[in-house]
């Protein structure tokens, strides 16, 4: 058991990983949010813990490995805020990278990776009863040749969620400092470091730590002041409408133009996302913008007829991506990026929410105690 000193920069979903894990091995946690816990993205987010099948896609293995262990110990420790979810993709085609050999395929090595972990729910498979899920949605814009059946989950309450996580960590003796932004950091090869915090109202004090993680995210990722041409930004971001059907299931599904949305019931709401656009320093999106989306999202699947009367919300955040279009064609990152000073200084940019703690052990493992 260590009785390090760690301070981490940003409160989000992966700083309070970090934070969990770090005290679960016996550091010395306090954890710098400039806002309060869970702001911005981790509570935009469209809820779903994926458990890595779309990976495989592209053939990574590893990520689906990590996603499906991941998604296997949420269920275990947080079961009483997630519940599964049954998620349908409608296939058009037999031959194609997304017809219904590959499919198949796909889905019997998933159900061996979801073996591997010791998930017993391997669940993906490929249905040929057409009309019968069918019924289950909307009446879709063409007659699918077989349904890509698979089960995630999604998060009930994400505020219930999000206050559990804060409970364990202020159990743990974590020092959770709130509306303080990290202004400075101050180390040598020798001295511990020091990180010069303020509130809004100016009011300075210091946090002397043996290491420091920074999460926000930023383009400079080595506190130095070196930049990274590792990742670029987006605005990601899911739209929540009020609807008049019934959905027995989320369903992913493509428009015309090949942008592919995932439609999620929330009682008697839908959240759909996720769209993306390329971040330019403003979190907010246009009308035009909007409106691009909303006809696309109507193509996908006609029979909704959505309106901006429908729109009940916006989630809207800043996601690390490895590439994006002004058109919003985006190409993720593959693994977290993790730069360090000295050993002692690390920065992490992380994308995904499901795998933020086996993310957090990678870096924790790290630290040399």
């Amino acid at each position: 058991m260590s009785e390090d000193k760690l301070a981490i920069i940003g409160g989000g979903i992966a700083g309070v990983g970090l934070a969990l894990i770090a005290a679960e091995k016996g550091f010395q946690v306090t954890l710098i949010e400039k806002n309060k816990l869970f702001s911005g993205a981790s509570s935009n987010s469209l809820r779903i813990i994926h458990g890595g099948l779309r990976y495989l896609k592209n053939f990574n293995l590893p990520r689906a490995i990590i996603s499906a262990r991941a998604k296997k110990e949420l269920f275990e420790r947080f079961g009483d805020y997630i519940k599964p979810l049954s998620c349908y993709m409608p296939i058009q085609d037999r031959f194609s990278m997304t017809g219904v050999f590959a499919c198949r395929l796909g889905a019997f090595g998933y159900r061996l990776i979801e073996r591997a972990v010791g998930n017993k729910r391997a669940t993906p498979q490929v249905f040929d009863n057409v009309p019968e899920i069918c019924g289950l949605f909307p009446e879709l814009p063409f007659v699918p040749k077989g349904f890509l059946f698979w089960q995630d989950g999604v998060i009930n309450d994400l505020q219930a969620f999000h206050d559990a996580l804060r409970k364990i960590l202020i159990g743990y003796g974590v020092s959770i400092i709130e509306d303080h932004k990290a202004l400075s950091i101050e180390s040598n090869e020798t001295a511990p470091i020091k990180i010069i915090i303020s509130d809004e109202k100016q009011t300075y004090s210091e946090i002397i730590s043996d290491f420091l993680i920074d999460t926000t995210i930023s383009k400079n990722l080595l506190l130095n002041g070196e930049s990274s041409s590792d990742f670029n930004l987006a605005r990601a971001f899911n739209f929540i409408f009020r609807c008049r059907y019934c959905f027995g299931g989320a369903l992913a599904i493509a428009s015309p133009s090949g942008r592919q949305f995932f439609f999620v019931p929330r009682g008697n709401l839908l959240a759909i996302g996720t769209g993306y656009l390329p971040y330019k320093g403003e979190l907010t999106l246009s009308k035009s913008e909007k409106e691009i989306f909303f006809k696309e999202i109507n193509e996908s699947l006609p029979a909704l007829k959505l309106d901006f009367d429908d729109l009940v919300s916006i989630d809207l955040g800043i996601l690390p991506v490895r590439k994006i279009t002004e058109r919003g064609e985006v190409s993720f990152l593959e693994a977290p990026i993790i730069k360090s000073q000295q050993d002692r200084i690390f920065h992490l940019m992380t994308p995904k929410y499901t795998t933020f703690l086996e993310v957090a052990r990678l870096l924790i493992g790290r630290l040399p105690t």
